[in-house]
């Protein structure tokens, strides 16, 4: 129980900044000045250290990056109808589209891309099979 209070916690104060950095950057706006910018980008920082304390509290809930060996599935299929299967994931987004990603050797895991870290993920793992996921 003490962790979901501290998440809590923590989400209300990251919710804080987020109120602050719009309220700051609207009176920029208003007032065309640089002064609030200076609140902002503190604004900005403060809600970096909210964000970095959740994640490690977090640590063991989240997703590995990529890497190549072990995967959660041994082939695409079992991505694809897990995929299929789960609620959790929606059929669409406007950031982004979920993908089946990694080779028959290592198995496939499913991962959220945005355009550019897909083109990136293309670059950088060319021996990587990357397959667009839909329901």
């Amino acid at each position: 129980m003490d962790l979901h209070l501290r998440i809590l916690e923590l989400s209300l104060d990251a919710k804080t900044w987020i109120e602050y950095i719009l309220q700051q950057t609207h009176q920029a706006m208003k007032n065309d000045g640089s002064s609030e910018m200076t609140d902002v980008a503190s604004g900005v920082q403060k809600l970096g250290e909210k964000v970095e304390e959740m994640k490690k509290i977090l640590a063991e809930y989240m997703p590995q990056p990529l890497v190549a060996g072990n995967r959660q599935y041994n082939n695409l299929t079992l991505a694809q109808e897990d995929f299929r299967n789960d609620d959790g994931y929606p059929s669409e987004t406007l950031l982004g589209k979920y993908y089946a990603v990694g080779d028959d050797r290592s198995g496939y895991d499913i991962q959220f891309f945005t355009r550019d870290l897909y083109q990136r993920t293309l670059k950088d793992h060319p021996e990587w099979q990357i397959v667009e996921l839909s329901k």
